[in-house]
């Protein structure tokens, strides 16, 4: 589950993300 205002990258492209809200997904 993510997290708000945790911060990601795309293991395929290499984009950051940070997470606005939280949610029940999973980041993929």
């Amino acid at each position: 589950m993510a997290e708000k205002l945790e911060i990601y990258k795309c293991d395929l492209c290499g984009n950051i993300t940070e997470v606005m809200h939280d949610g029940k997904g999973v980041m993929q």
